[in-house]
């Protein structure tokens, strides 16, 4: 009885957080304003220092199954050749299933006026998807009757991304394909994503700085979502700010540059939906290593 019941509890779990097999997203990071190439591979390389970035979330912290994902991304400009290119490697485990992508990205960039530039970018590479769906087959569903090991598929995507010193707005698919994990007609699996970014600079004064942006996505099989945040930046050494996702969670975000290639954020979101009573909520950190391959030494990239 206490096995069946924790089978059905587990089960239960697994249905709640069904953005995985039945509607495949990949992990959505509070941080992303820091780290656009993730989502759109036409920002790799648009702020001219080279970059390594690597964030480690976990969400709805305290239940059974909950995400857990980490994402390290590193990208070089290149600009001899008006481009940019980069490395994406992302990790996302939720209930029994893991994935791991591996993806190249590159980005051209074309001059629009004196100072503005539009990022071309492509994106391809593969994912890697295992799940252990025994424990699922007492809910009399046969497509859920033997386990996935490292189903690969691969993948392409494609992203515009338009900025100046003081504004962005950027559009992607960085997920192209669909591919289905499991025998079914009704059961989904890597499904396309559709991004929408934005953000603008406003100088407060010569010491505060305020950073509105934006994040819409659109996946296939999948409720609409959005983030709206609103950052501030202190003598340009200390990030604080808020952020709010549509149907989810309220966050707190803080970031500290360390010296002059090193910065360290922490975030803590909030849900305020019916994984409120289950959740301790969700944590991100993020540690972020850049450096010039010109001898530049002027910061202001780091506004995004």
């Amino acid at each position: 009885m206490k096995a069946k019941l924790i089978r059905v509890y587990f089960g239960a779990i697994f249905m709640l957080l069904s953005l995985g097999l039945f509607a495949q997203q990949d992990p959505i990071f509070t941080h992303y304003m820091f780290n656009l190439s993730n989502v759109n591979p036409g920002a790799v390389g648009h702020n001219e220092f080279a970059s390594v970035i690597n964030i480690n979330r976990y969400q709805w912290v305290g239940m059974d199954g909950a995400p857990k994902s980490h994402s390290l991304n590193a990208d070089i400009p290149i600009e001899k050749f008006n481009c940019g290119a980069g490395l994406t490697y992302v990790y996302d485990k939720i209930g029994p299933e893991k994935t791991n992508n591996v993806y190249i990205d590159y980005a051209y960039f074309l001059k629009v006026t004196e100072s503005l530039k539009l990022g071309l970018g492509l994106k391809a590479g593969f994912r890697a998807f295992s799940a252990n769906l025994d424990g699922l087959s007492s809910a009399g569903d046969p497509q859920f009757a033997n386990n996935i090991s490292g189903k690969i598929t691969p993948n392409f995507g494609v992203g515009a991304f338009l900025y100046s010193n003081i504004y962005y707005v950027g559009i992607s698919s960085p997920k192209i394909l669909n591919h289905k994990y499991v025998n079914s007609t009704t059961a989904g699996g890597e499904k396309r994503h559709y991004f929408l970014v934005a953000g603008y600079v406003f100088f407060l004064n010569k010491n505060l700085i305020f950073k509105p942006s934006m994040m819409a996505k659109y996946v296939e099989s999948a409720p609409f979502s959005f983030d709206i945040n609103a950052n501030f930046l202190l003598k340009n050494t200390v990030w604080f700010g808020m952020m709010f996702r549509s149907g989810d969670a309220i966050g707190f975000l803080t970031q500290i540059q360390l010296n002059n290639k090193w910065h360290l954020g922490y975030t803590y979101d909030l849900t305020f939906s019916k994984l409120r009573a289950s959740s301790k909520g969700t944590h991100e950190i993020l540690l972020k290593f850049e450096f010039s391959t010109e001898g530049k030494k002027d910061r202001s990239h780091w506004l995004f």
